[in-house]
């Protein structure tokens, strides 16, 4: 019997649970499996074509229905619904840097709720997800990045391994919607050095396949069982992959065992003759792709199925086995039936979810945990305080007696430290992305939930709200107004609450828009408008009056505009006024285009890469012009993929900067919380942050992932301007007593997991337990004593492994890589104890690596409980001083030996990746441990 580690059920290690996929589900897709067989027996070439479609015809002489495979959720269902729409979550590079897998598998089982729904009252749509996209952010470049989780494989695949699970639920006998892992692989380029993705040739080595490109694929497959896989547009090693027969065939089917569908990206079939020019024909493009193993076609090419058939390029027998697989798929998710969905499981999900009240919550809270604060530094014009959060005190002055011209009637320079404690005046708003509600959203997205008429705050919106509205609590949907949204020509556009008919780019209240972002309220707002002296033509507008404590600047018309006449001058205008205490501006790319709103000019996203990874620059004019005002300056970044603001940190009043994403339709209240310390930014970088000039070191269309400068923070040889991982706190958490302990081996029963009587890979190959950390963790109180104060504060724990690239031969293995990770919610004064599974798995390299000629033959050993990796003033996080003879015992002490680990990874096999011994050094937050991973013959 198969020894497996305890320890590793249930914790961060990933891991087939008996609920993933039970023996009632397997036997149901048994039996869909039949079913199929005898559909397909009865067709006609011609109608099994038309059932390769993505959307299918009905076959009304087979009693077959209509279905549609192609529904898109990758953070939220694309309603094009106008009268429901749906929740849209942060954006995927949001979501993984919550590093929280339960709140991703909410999410999920929120959005496949929410589809469920849809397919209740819309057949046959809604239960087949193109989705999730599962590819490495692996150059900051990429166009799509915002898309994807990560740079990192082991958080990608526990992402993806959640989002699976929670969008196809746990039922005993059918899959609640279909996931779709995608794009199989190696992609991640839309258009650089010269070629598109449509014609590119990726050449990876077979090392950075299994260390790199695969694993979170794997993941979806042996652990997730997701019912179908996308193959991508670009070749693989010469080969398109949707026409790859290694990949298709060999990696995905006979290796890891894959029984499910295989479809292809939307147009990926005609690329093998179109843009690869493997094939000289249609037909032969067609029998290319089904021979190596795809089944679905999101093509118009499948009509040339019975053409490559009748011409003898495509054994039937292989089209027999597509068509079948498409059909099992469709019975899986009981659309293969006659039973209506009401009488299906979830049948009485309607209206009522689809934008929930709990649907919101959950995305204000997603939206909240993937806040990263990336620099809060010190004000010596505020006494030393840090920049955020911002106190609303501040901000009260305006009410007991700042006049317009901004003379305080109580005495005191604005800028005195005095002045600021008593408050200062308003705060400035800056920027075209302050009012756009669209760029919230990202890419990939439809109505939201609402339809055209949805409540969608903007940052300016929110902010107003909670600082400036009297009696508001700061709940969504209280004192304000909104803007509704329609859709005309493909364009979505804000309008102003009762103005039907005429669009508006900045609205507030029941504001319409004057010039460039004037804004004049209607008799009855909470405050009356009138432009400020020197509003120029830069779009200045002040809210003034009892209660109103901010000033809005567009500043420019939009962020790629190269005319700046007048425009940024009057930002330096509004922010010197004596009534303005400080400037809250909100800058970064964009992923839309067309249409009235100023967000929508592309910077980025599908079919776009990036040129280099600097804010446009109008947006960096605008930062520098509001500098000059020499006010303190927070910058609050929109973005889809990591922003180069190194030159902007040398500006002496920028002094703080958030990073929020595209953080959905809940986004703009959760910025506004963090802001304000209604919480604490909790999220951590899941990608680098590089400097600009990496754009010059480094081809985009160069696979390698080892050739210098490196590729992610796993092979990096230059210094990034943030590391993966970062991520600030208003809460200072201490680290103490990081402890190695041995995993707990226990034979496998035979009611376990393991079964694997699919005929798929079984617990046995799933990846074994290592060893264990664990540490305390505190929460030691506030880094600012006075101000606002959230009731508790997020914290990731990560255990990271280090290894230094001279002690591992001429091709060495990662410098760094993530083994596991937890996130925690502490109050003051907490303590909580850690405990993470360090699977053997992710310690392991390509089998492409060359070790060192020698072998250490000392067992795993701890040499130190660590101490400090970084400035702990500057990241809130300390080691906590431990006297000598409270130093944590090794793992030998607890009669750990280096054989059992040897042993344990000797018996599971992991084809592409090798074990290898060598010094270690494990991290977790500011705390390190010494080791030797043990020899391990596999």
């Amino acid at each position: 019997m198969m020894l497996i580690p305890q320890c590793a059920v249930g914790l961060v290690l990933l891991l087939v649970s008996a609920g993933a996929t039970s023996e009632t589900q397997l036997a149901k897709r048994s039996k869909c499996w039949d079913a199929a067989r005898k559909l397909v027996n009865q067709m006609t070439v011609e109608e099994k074509a038309d059932q390769l479609n993505s959307a299918s015809s009905a076959l009304p002489r087979l009693g077959i229905p209509a279905f549609n495979f192609w529904s898109e959720s990758l953070h939220g269902y694309l309603s094009r619904d106008d009268q429901l729409g749906a929740t849209i979550f942060p954006t995927n590079i949001g979501l993984g840097a919550t590093f929280d897998t339960e709140l991703i598998h909410e999410v999920a089982t929120a959005i496949s709720d929410e589809m469920r729904a849809y397919y209740n009252l819309h057949p046959p749509m809604a239960v087949n997800a193109f989705g999730p996209n599962i590819n490495i952010f692996r150059d900051p470049r990429w166009g799509r990045g915002l898309e994807v989780y990560s740079e990192d494989p082991r958080l990608t695949a526990a992402v993806a391994v959640a989002y699976v699970r929670g969008l196809q639920g746990n039922h005993s006998g059918y899959v609640k919607v279909g996931a779709t892992c995608k794009h199989f692989a190696a992609y991640s380029l839309e258009a650089a050095d010269g070629v598109t993705r449509h014609s590119y040739d990726a050449r990876v080595d077979d090392r950075d396949l299994a260390e790199t490109y695969l694993p979170a694929f794997e993941a979806c497959v042996r652990e997730a069982r997701a019912t179908s896989i996308m193959c991508s547009y670009n070749s693989l090693n010469g080969a398109p992959t949707c026409g790859n027969h290694h990949l298709l065939s060999g990696i995905l089917r006979k290796q890891w065992g894959f029984k499910g569908m295989v479809v292809s990206d939307c147009g990926a079939v005609s690329d093998i003759m179109e843009g690869h020019h493997v094939a000289r024909t249609m037909p032969e493009a067609v029998s290319v792709a089904i021979t190596a193993g795809n089944d679905l076609f999101c093509d118009g090419a499948y009509d040339q199925i019975p053409a490559a058939v009748h011409q003898g390029l495509l054994n039937e027998t292989a089209l027999d086995a597509a068509v079948t697989r498409a059909l099992e798929l469709r019975c899986s998710v009981g659309a293969l039936t006659h039973k209506p969905p009401k009488d299906l499981p979830w049948g009485k999900l309607g209206r009522s979810v689809i934008g929930s009240p709990r649907h919101l919550r959950l995305a204000r809270t997603a939206a909240e945990q993937s806040l990263v604060l990336l620099v809060n530094r010190e004000v010596a014009a505020w006494g030393g305080r840090r920049a955020l959060p911002l106190d609303p005190a501040m901000f009260k002055a305006a009410r007991r007696g700042h006049g317009n011209n901004g003379d305080s009637q109580e005495g005191g320079q604005a800028g005195s430290a005095r002045g600021w404690k008593l408050g200062a005046g308003k705060l400035a708003v800056i920027g075209p992305l302050a009012d756009s509600p669209e760029h919230l959203l990202g890419n990939y997205v439809g109505y939201p939930a609402g339809g055209a008429d949805a409540t969608v705050q903007t940052p300016l919106q929110a902010i107003r709200e909670l600082l400036c509205s009297a009696g508001s609590s700061g709940k969504p949907g209280e004192g304000e107004q909104r803007a509704a949204w329609l859709r005309r020509d493909g364009a979505a556009r804000r309008l102003a609450a009762g103005q039907a008919g005429s669009s508006s780019s900045s609205l507030l209240g029941r504001g319409a828009e004057q010039g460039h972002g004037m804004m004049q309220a209607e008799q009855g707002d909470v405050g009356t408008v009138q432009a400020p002296e020197n509003s120029g033509s830069g779009g200045a507008g002040g809210l003034e009056g009892d209660g109103v404590c901010l000033v809005y600047s567009q500043g420019i018309p939009t962020i790629q505009t190269q005319n700046l006449d007048g425009l940024s001058g009057s930002v330096t205008d509004v922010l010197a006024r004596q009534d303005v205490a400080a400037g809250v501006l909100f800058v970064g790319g964009s992923v839309l285009e067309g249409g009235d709103s100023l967000s929508r000019v592309r910077t980025e996203g599908e079919g776009l890469d990036r040129g280099d990874l600097r804010l446009t620059w109008a947006q960096e004019q605008l930062v520098r012009a509001a500098d000059r005002a020499g006010k303190p300056l927070v910058l609050v970044l929109l973005q889809g993929g990591p922003i180069d603001i190194g030159p902007l940190l040398q500006l002496p009043n920028v002094a703080a900067v958030l990073s929020a994403w595209m953080p959905g339709q809940q986004g703009a209240a959760a910025i506004a919380d963090a802001l304000f310390g209604r919480v604490s930014p909790s999220g951590r970088l899941p990608v680098s942050t590089l400097h600009n000039n990496y754009t010059e070191q480094s081809h985009m269309s160069d696979m390698s992932m080892r050739k210098w400068p490196g590729r992610t923070y796993r092979y990096l040889q230059v210094p990034p301007l943030f590391e993966f991982g970062h991520g600030l706190s208003y809460a200072r958490v201490t680290y103490a007593n990081l402890a190695l302990h041995p995993c707990d081996w226990a034979a496998a029963g035979p009611d376990s997991a393991a079964a694997g009587s699919d005929g798929a890979p079984s617990l046995e190959d799933i990846p074994a337990c290592a060893f264990k950390v664990s540490v305390e963790v505190t929460h030691a109180g506030w880094v600012q004593e006075a101000g606002p104060h959230p009731a508790t504060a997020g914290e990731v724990v990560m255990a990271q492994l280090h290894r230094d690239p001279g002690a591992y031969g001429p091709d060495p293995p990662s410098r760094k890589q993530l083994l596991a990770f937890s996130r925690v919610t502490l109050a003051p004064g907490e303590t909580r104890r850690v405990e993470l599974v360090l699977p053997a798995r992710w310690m392991m390299v390509g089998r492409g690596h060359t070790d060192n000629s020698g072998e250490l033959e000392e067992p795993l050993a701890a040499e130190g409980s660590g101490s400090a990796r970084s400035d702990t003033d500057s990241n809130n996080r300390d080691a906590a001083k431990e006297p000598d003879d409270q130093r944590p015992a090794g793992p030998t002490e607890h009669g750990m030996q280096a054989e059992a680990v040897s042993r344990q990874v000797s018996k599971h096999k992991y084809p592409g990746l090798k074990w290898v011994p060598g010094p270690a050094t494990i991290s977790v937050g500011p705390l390190t441990l010494e080791v030797h991973l043990p020899p391990g013959d596999l």
